[in-house]
């Protein structure tokens, strides 16, 4: 397993790799098919990255194809985690650490940090999506307890 892989540190291996039988092969190959580089979710983080850019351009016209694509890239990483610590230069053993003590560091760090974009100046796309996607999410909630129930209790 190569340290490019999003999430990995240098140390931190798998040990769902390990397993008996080929289950630790079939583990890794069902990682592979979700995470790895032309997995699921890297697809879906192609394609929110186009959305995203197109919409921070509509948004903010003065800024540049590539401009919008960096800030939506910066947004993309952040909403989806999966940080590759070691091109951002932090350290296995501050990554081990974090992870003793927190639990699940890169999950608290990637929701800390699509909070700062929701609320900085590039974040009107993504509190325009937060928002349709809460009031569709309400809205089917809503349809599903009505037709489960047959009330309309809000």
């Amino acid at each position: 397993m190569g340290y490019i892989e999003e999430g990995n540190v240098p140390g931190h291996g798998s040990l769902a790799a390990k397993l008996p039988l080929g289950l630790g092969r079939f583990n890794r190959w069902i990682e592979d098919r979700l995470f790895g580089p032309q997995g699921f979710i890297t697809g879906l983080k192609f394609d929110l990255h186009d959305k995203l850019t197109t919409e921070l351009q509509k948004s903010l016209p003065n800024l540049t194809r590539e401009e919008a694509g960096r800030i939506a890239a910066s947004q993309v990483n952040n909403k989806f985690g999966g940080l590759n610590y070691t091109v951002m230069g932090r350290s296995a053993s501050t990554q081990n650490a974090l992870r003793a003590f927190l639990l699940a560091p890169d999950f608290l760090e990637s929701t800390g940090r699509s909070v700062v974009d929701l609320a900085g100046e590039n974040g009107q796309p993504l509190v325009k999506a937060m928002v349709a996607f809460n009031v569709l999410h309400y809205l089917v909630a809503r349809a599903v307890n009505y037709l489960v129930s047959g009330t309309k209790s809000a």
